[in-house]
This record gives structure tokens, C-alpha cells and sequence, in this order.
């Protein structure tokens, strides 16, 4: 269920929510190019806990907060992947080779992982600044079950 909301004040520095809003997408894609991973966590959860008038805002900070724990298990799981694959590849006897094509491949795959995460986050962005409450695909009915209680 997407929907516009009516312009409004967010009770976060009484700015504009709208911009409040598209800024916990904003801030952890910046903080992670500039390898600030923190800023990705930090920011929504401090909007979750100080929104009290926006439900646009509280939306967005929960789902932005959503996609940054989906991207933190997505690479817990390269990471182990890659350990497990490279270890065994050298442990069974195989050559350093083996080990090293089994890296790329983990690369490959969390560079994709990275392009999903840009792209959800722009769009994030774009439907924030419109106003608009947009659930991601794949995990957007496990965020409606959060902020549904609002």
C-alpha cells in the first residue's frame, strides 16, 4: 500500500519532513562510500527515537534502518562464504588460484549486492522527497509491520 502523505513539519529540527526523511537514505549512502558505515545505522535510529508528528519520517527512518541490517547480514554472509570457500579450497589441497577465483567471486557478488542497496536507497530518496510512503520490494510487508504501530 503506497500512498502521499500531506506536506508537513517534522518534529526533528522543524524542518520539512519530506527532507527529513530522504536525508536517513542520504546520509548512510554517503557515509558508506566515504566508509563511514556507522552514519548508516546512527541516523535512522536517532529519527525513529526524537519523531513524534511525522509518520512520513518515522516510515522511512524504520525502513531505511531495515535495508542497512539486510545489507549487514548480506555481508556477514559473503564474508563467511568467502573464508569458508578460500580456507577449504587451500586446506583440500587445491592451489592459492583456487582460493583467489573464490574471492572474486564473493567480490562479484557484494558489488551487485552494493548496486541493489544504491539503487533502493535513490529510490528512497525520490519517494521520501514526493511525499510518498513506498515499501521496497522483498522486505517492505516486514516494515509495515513496524510502523503500523505508530
Amino acid at each position: 500500500m503506497n500512498h502521499k502523505v500531506e506536506p508537513h513539519k517534522s518534529s526533528i529540527l522543524d524542518a520539512d519532513a519530506n527532507l527529513v526523511a530522504l536525508s536517513v537514505y542520504l546520509l548512510p549512502l554517503l557515509g558508506n562510500f566515504m566508509s563511514l558505515g556507522i552514519i548508516s545505522w546512527v541516523l535512522p535510529v536517532v529519527a525513529i527515537f526524537l519523531e513524534k508528528n511525522s509518520p512520513l519520517v518515522f516510515f522511512h527512518a524504520v525502513q531505511s534502518l531495515v535495508l542497512q541490517a539486510v545489507v549487514l547480514v548480506f555481508n556477514v554472509l559473503m564474508i563467511l562464504f568467502g573464508f569458508v570457500s578460500a580456507g577449504s579450497s587451500l586446506v583440500l589441497g587445491n592451489n592459492i588460484f583456487g582460493a583467489l577465483g573464490v574471492v572474486g567471486i564473493v567480490g562479484v557478488i557484494s558489488t551487485a549486492i552494493t548496486v541493489i542497496v544504491v539503487a533502493f536507497e535513490i529510490v528512497g530518496i525520490v519517494k521520501a522527497y514526493g511525499w510518498e510512503i513506498y515499501y521496497f520490494p522483498f522486505f517492505g510487508e516486514f516494515t509495515k509491520k513496524f510502523t503500523n504501530k505508530q
